[in-house]
């Protein structure tokens, strides 16, 4: 027992010494565990090359706001990093995939109500180069600029970039441009054309659209009305079928009553063609199969490397898919050749007749008009294929002012044909000469390919 404490005394002796030596210890020699350096951050950098640029009076509350993101986003406070999360860097550019949009909806909701900065979703179209020379065999040590300067046999391109940007909603072009040069720097692409050049801008804010509830309740009250009309000349059409009342007032009741439009629209005439329902058919399939083929293909966000290998794939069916459309206008000049009752032997009226399909046309027109702010008028007027083409309304409906133009000059010349059959004969034979010609002389002098061919471009 004696033993035990004594051992016991001698082991607190021995660690007050060892304590004492503790004080004795130089704390400035080097640690046998390495100390971790800190580095800035990329946000550090950011901040700092943002802080020794030159913003003026106009820019500086869109400054101070990038700022306030940027510092709020080290903190790792939501509603900053909500914000800066909703932009990517480039990826992918030499693949093909020119679209880095981002997150949109990321950028413009929230989650609270209340918002510490609204914000904007901008898209900019950066040129990184000039695509002048067909791609051809690719050397893998070649400098990576020269890539962009490619041009795919299909004229898919690598030089174009698309840029999902989300920015405080008080910045206007200028900064946009300023921080979007900025941010640029920080990408692997930049060391590749540090200075490209900024196409397009094209920004939306965080205000929701109000919707159009006027034009709702209008659309929903005149189907209504509609129907109770049309359910009321039906009734009145049956009641007084056999009843003299004036004929004028029932012929234009009976336009509305419902039995004797479904009759005619399911009735038969003896002198149609036929034929036109199953030709009308296949070219109706095969146009929407093309546009789906074509949306799939080239209107995704995906690789544009892959893109060209569906082209080759189906080049042959995709590469001439115009002339499918041509279908559409054999049919519009048999028709309207067919409406002219050339077995009558009678004279047609030329101005009636373009006045009348006139009006039949214009009705695409007229949502030309509530789509187009600028060209809604060249739609009206039928000229939109010659006035301005590249920023013709809707451009699907370039083909209605092209059949519109036919049909007046098969009008005019039917009706020459008709006063005179000599001269008539020879002016047909002249228009015929004429558009073997004429698109020849066109192809030859703008340098097109001898047969028109969809491609990227």
């Amino acid at each position: 027992m004696k033993r035990r404490i004594f051992a016991a005394i001698i082991f607190l002796l021995l660690g007050v010494v060892n304590c004492g030596d503790v004080e004795n210890i130089d704390v400035s020699q080097t640690s046998v565990f390495p100390t971790i350096k800190k580095y800035p951050s990329f946000l550090d950098v950011l901040k700092e090359d943002l802080l020794i640029q030159e913003w003026n009076d106009n820019e500086k509350s869109c400054h101070d706001q990038i700022l306030k993101i940027l510092t709020n986003v080290q903190n790792s406070t939501l509603w900053a990093t909500w914000i800066w999360d909703s932009v990517q860097l480039p990826s992918g550019q030499f693949y093909g995939a020119h679209n880095h949009f981002g997150n949109f909806d990321q950028c413009l909701r929230r989650l609270w109500n209340d918002d510490p900065m609204p914000t904007q979703y901008c898209l900019v179209d950066l040129k990184l180069a000039e695509a002048d020379k067909l791609m051809s065999e690719i050397n893998p040590y070649d400098k990576s600029e020269g890539y962009f300067h490619f041009r795919n046999e299909y004229s898919s391109t690598f030089n174009i970039m698309s840029w999902g940007i989300c920015m405080p909603a008080v910045c206007q072009t200028e900064s946009i441009h300023k921080f979007v040069r900025t941010l640029y720097r920080y990408s692997h692409i930049s060391t590749i054309n540090p200075h490209p050049d900024i196409k397009s801008l094209h920004c939306q804010f965080t205000r929701t659209p109000q919707g159009n509830t006027t034009g709702l309740y209008s659309l929903l009250l005149s189907a209504v009305l509609l129907i109770v009309i049309a359910s009321t000349c039906t009734f009145i059409t049956m009641k007084y079928k056999d009843s003299k009342t004036n004929r004028i007032v029932m012929k234009i009741v009976s336009a509305f009553d419902l039995r004797k439009n479904a009759s005619d629209l399911m009735s038969v005439s003896k002198d149609e063609i036929k034929v036109m329902h199953g030709v009308r058919f296949l070219t109706a399939f095969m146009v929407v199969t093309l546009h789906v083929m074509f949306i799939n293909i080239m209107a995704t966000a995906g690789n544009g490397l892959d893109m060209m290998d569906d082209f080759k794939r189906y080049a042959g069916f995709l590469s001439h898919a115009s002339v499918v459309v041509d279908t559409y206008f054999m049919m519009s000049g048999l028709l309207l050749m067919k409406s002219f009752k050339p077995e009558t032997g009678r004279l047609i009226s030329p101005i009636k007749l373009i006045i009348k399909r006139y009006f039949r046309d214009t009705k695409y027109a007229q949502v030309e008009q509530e789509a187009c702010e600028k060209n809604w008028w060249l739609g009206l007027l039928m000229v939109g294929n010659y006035i301005d083409p590249e920023h013709i309304c809707m451009q699907i409906t370039w083909y209605i002012p092209a059949d519109y133009h036919m049909a007046v000059a098969c009008t005019l010349m039917y009706w020459l044909y008709q006063k005179n059959k000599r001269s008539g004969l020879c002016l047909f034979g002249l228009v015929t000469i004429a558009s073997l010609l004429l698109p020849g002389v066109y192809t030859y002098y703008h340098k097109l390919n001898a047969i028109t061919v969809f491609d990227v471009e």
